[in-house]
């Protein structure tokens, strides 16, 4: 073959095989999974009293929401009380439109409705989640936040300091 030919040859090698790699099928990104939170009566008992409050969990019965801050948030909030509700995200730089502050940002979320939150998460740490409806959070309507880094493992140990965690 002559050195043009061969030039030629590998150039055409070269496009062909960059065209089909570009065109192979790709993995699409899974959707990002959301969490949702009840807010819903409930009891409390303390010195053999019990009194009814409000309480912010997941369909586990697990309190607040732990996520990773580069996969976001994504909330669902279940309003299962008698009454409206709204849930205020303490804390979080996030979209004023998601803020959850009723007749200010949003409006409350009726019984039997819910309403999803998704933002991008801009930063890691402790933070927490209350109603700002009524006083709903003075009946226990809240719940804590941890905002994981990357780099922090979700593991029961990082949470609360044993030293194992990441």
């Amino acid at each position: 073959m002559k050195p043009n030919c061969t030039w030629k040859a590998s150039l055409f090698i070269a496009t062909a095989t960059i065209g089909v790699l570009c065109a192979a099928p790709t993995q699409p990104e899974s959707e990002p999974e959301t969490v949702k939170l009840f807010a819903r009566e409930s009891s409390v008992s303390v010195l053999g009293r019990t009194a009814k409050v409000a309480a912010l969990t997941q369909s586990n019965g697990e309190q607040g929401y732990n996520p990773e801050r580069t996969r976001g948030f994504h909330v669902e909030v279940v309003n299962q009380l008698p009454v409206p509700t709204s849930i205020h995200w303490h804390g979080l730089i996030l979209p004023n439109l998601m803020d959850g502050v009723p007749f200010v940002t949003q409006d409350p979320i009726p019984p039997g409705e819910s309403r999803r939150y998704d933002f991008a998460l801009k930063q890691s740490g402790s933070y927490w989640m209350h109603s700002h409806y009524g006083l709903q959070e003075q009946q226990l309507l809240s719940a804590p936040m941890v905002i994981r880094s990357a780099t922090q493992s979700k593991s029961p140990h990082w949470l609360f300091g044993s030293g194992r965690g990441s």
